[in-house]
């Protein structure tokens, strides 16, 4: 068993999703906690995971820093688990999704 924390192998940017527990973010030497979404209806998890990811790289690519990308990703991820599927119906209607932070 390597005690070792991740960080001091040089990796400079993590995240750790653990779904209704929330989200744990290591970069710049600092952690950010981010609490998952309240979600009235589960209905399928299947893409809860990848719609977090995916959407969590966009924001960063698109220059956010990582807590406010994670904050938009935990509302994606909410959003996507209240329909069936991995993939929701171009007919199911929206509002655009707003980050909280």
């Amino acid at each position: 068993t390597c005690a070792l924390p991740i960080y001091a192998l040089g990796i400079e940017h993590i995240v750790v999703k653990n779904g209704a527990a929330g989200v744990k973010i290591y970069y710049q030497g600092r952690y950010e906690f981010i609490a998952a979404k309240p979600v009235d209806s589960i209905v399928d998890t299947t893409s809860a995971g990848d719609s977090f990811n995916g959407s969590y790289l966009a924001c960063l690519i698109c220059g956010e820093d990582p807590v406010s990308a994670a904050h938009y990703a935990a509302e994606v991820a909410a959003f996507v688990i209240g329909h069936k599927g991995a993939i929701i119906a171009h007919e199911i209607k929206r509002q655009p999704i707003e980050p909280t932070a």
